[in-house]
């Protein structure tokens, strides 16, 4: 216990402090969009919508911000990487991601069973990637056959009906509609979020990428963060995010012992209510949005599977790479 202490007191100041100096320094940047600089929040939320030219030059810019700063990752990188291999071997731990794995209240052979059988099919990912191209390029109006990382999480309208933006007041209607079908108690977990002050919208500088569901335990609040840019996908994470929420603040009914649930428990909650909104969606487009929704979905569930394994193998070789070199 004594030994757990010493390395509880140094997480601090060997790994968050690190990773919040990084989060912060890249989140203070901005970058180039036309005549303005915008946040690299913002141009995250609007980059996959953008018309192909103007996404790929965003893209590009985004990339040279990162190159600039690269230097302040690297000295991240090395300090957690080697911290977490320090504290792996005090405890005995073989792998690099045996810890995480327990901490998630998982086994490990599941897990590695799991990896392999993803990456086995990983053709999957290639054929819908393929799709894609061929979809993005007609919708484009291009020749080129090929994908770039620009284009990787680009939205498909080709529906003529699609609305090009969704604004949030149009987006909480959806989601507000598609939870009261499932039971009128979920709505009103939305309204009460939104009159409560409990979701932060919007991108601006200075502000973390992506979304986020924070609850804390007993009677304090839980608070939903998003970068809300007015795409479809940015609909789908307002219903995700009150999965968690709705999921946390249930959750609170428990003793404090048994609040908290595990990451796998997690997910199931936030998609069980994506999927909700999805098929509300969905019984409600016509026929060509259909089609574009179907890839959208089908896009959503790589990302989630195929691209999270993919993340799982380069971590496992990066950790590989720093204890052998």
């Amino acid at each position: 216990e004594s030994e757990e202490k010493i390395l509880a007191d140094k997480h601090s100041v060997a790994h968050t402090a690190w990773e919040s100096m990084q989060s912060s320094y890249k989140n203070s940047q901005k970058v180039k969009f036309g005549k303005e600089m915008i946040s690299i929040g913002k141009a995250m939320s609007i980059k996959s919508d953008l018309p192909r030219a103007q996404r790929r030059a965003l893209h590009a810019e985004l990339m040279e911000t990162y190159k600039r700063i690269s230097f302040v990752a690297e000295g991240e990188l090395n300090a957690i990487v080697k911290n977490k291999s320090i504290d792996d071997e005090l405890r005995g731990y073989k792998t690099s991601y045996e810890s995480t794995v327990r901490g998630y209240q998982n086994d490990v052979k599941s897990i590695e069973n799991l990896v392999d059988v993803v990456t086995k099919s990983n053709s999957l990912s290639h054929r819908y990637f393929k799709v894609k191209a061929k979809v993005l390029n007609e919708a484009e109006k291009s020749s080129d056959t090929k994908i770039t990382m620009a284009d990787i999480a680009t939205g498909i309208k080709r529906a003529k009906s699609a609305k090009k933006d969704v604004s949030f007041e149009e987006a909480v209607g959806m989601v507000k509609n598609s939870f009261g079908k499932a039971g009128p108690e979920f709505a009103d977990f939305l309204d009460r979020y939104l009159e409560n002050g409990q979701i932060d919208v919007y991108p601006k500088q200075g502000k973390r990428n992506g979304a986020f569901c924070s609850p804390f335990v007993g009677s304090d609040k839980t608070y939903v963060l998003l970068n809300f840019g007015g795409k479809q996908g940015d609909v789908s994470t307002l219903a995700h995010e009150m999965g968690h929420a709705i999921h946390s603040d249930l959750a609170k009914g428990q003793p404090a012992i048994y609040e908290g649930y595990t990451i796998s428990v997690a997910e199931v909650a936030s998609t069980f209510f994506e999927n909700i909104l999805f098929d509300e969606l969905y019984e409600k487009a016509k026929p060509d949005e259909k089609k574009d929704l179907l890839l959208s979905k089908v896009g959503d569930r790589v990302f989630a599977i195929h691209a999270q394994t993919a993340y799982f193998q380069f971590e496992k070789k990066l950790h590989a790479q720093v204890k052998a070199k």
